[in-house]
């Protein structure tokens, strides 16, 4: 997960601290505890997502596309986001059911 994403959720009220690790923006030289943010491992993210969360596909390298991680869930009506990786899938899929949701790439 890139800083941009974990940026976001925190800005979007996830929880910061946990198994997962630390990171500060690429941009910065002089760096203070107050720049970092904190990416969630993928558990952590799925634990919180709750029963929203319904799945989490691979779909396969093709000639168009990279491969890809799809997250379906639910809400009100179905929500489905997309990642390079799976835990930045289930990160789109947070902030999408948190009324947050970055434009899938």
């Amino acid at each position: 997960m890139d800083y941009e994403l974990a940026n976001q959720l925190k800005h979007a009220g996830f929880p910061q601290g946990g198994k997962g690790k630390w990171i500060v923006s690429p941009d910065k030289i002089i760096v203070r505890a107050v720049d970092r943010v904190y990416v969630p491992t993928l558990e952590e993210i799925i634990e919180a997502s709750g029963r929203q969360f319904l799945s989490l596909q691979r779909v396969p390298e093709s000639e168009s596309c990279n491969e890809t991680w799809v997250v379906g869930g639910t809400i009100d009506k179905n929500v489905y986001q997309q990642g390079s990786t799976p835990a930045e899938a289930v990160a789109r899929f947070w902030l999408a059911t948190h009324n947050k949701a970055p434009p899938n790439r």
